[in-house]
């Protein structure tokens, strides 16, 4: 999608957050962003893609191959619809802290979901690293991020996008 850059002014979320957004991230929302779109999460179907074929690496080593050879078609990413400050930090608070079920899951973002043959599984932005994770917290609803199957979809926004595309 067509960058839209200016949309947001990135200093207020930052300033509410108390800290700094990765590049990664400011890229990923100023690309899929859709003025004047009154849908809240963005829907589309991928050609048939193989969710282990979407996956860069298994980061827990218990599950390793966790998503070979289950299909990928239905992915949600969540959509920025309003340009007002109070909307913008409830946007953010939403996605850093109101997916983790009160655990700690540090600077994480959840971005959306791809959906396979076992469920959905979320879309996870890594605010430290700039790389784009999935996490299948549905699997043991484990506090400690880590102890579930998660793993590197991308290790930045354009191979995020392009994985989407092959």
């Amino acid at each position: 999608l067509k960058s839209n850059s200016d949309y947001i002014n990135w200093n207020i979320i930052e300033e509410h957050l108390c800290f700094k957004l990765h590049e990664n991230a400011k890229k990923f929302y100023s690309h899929i962003i859709k003025e004047h779109n009154s849908h809240h999460i963005i829907k589309f179907r991928t050609k048939a893609i193989i969710a282990d074929d979407f996956i860069k690496s298994y980061e827990n080593p218990d599950f390793i191959n966790w998503l070979a050879d289950f299909e990928l078609n239905d992915i949600e990413l969540y959509n920025i619809i309003q340009n007002d400050e109070q909307y913008l930090c409830n946007f953010f608070d939403e996605r850093f802290y109101g997916w983790t079920g009160g655990n700690n899951f540090g600077k994480r973002m959840c971005i959306g979901s791809f959906y396979t043959d076992i469920g959905d599984v979320l879309i996870i932005f890594n605010n430290d690293t700039g790389k784009f994770e999935f996490n299948d917290c549905g699997y043991g609803y484990f506090p400690k991020y880590e102890d579930n199957p998660w793993g590197i979809i991308a290790d930045n926004t354009d191979e995020f996008f392009d994985g989407l595309i092959t």
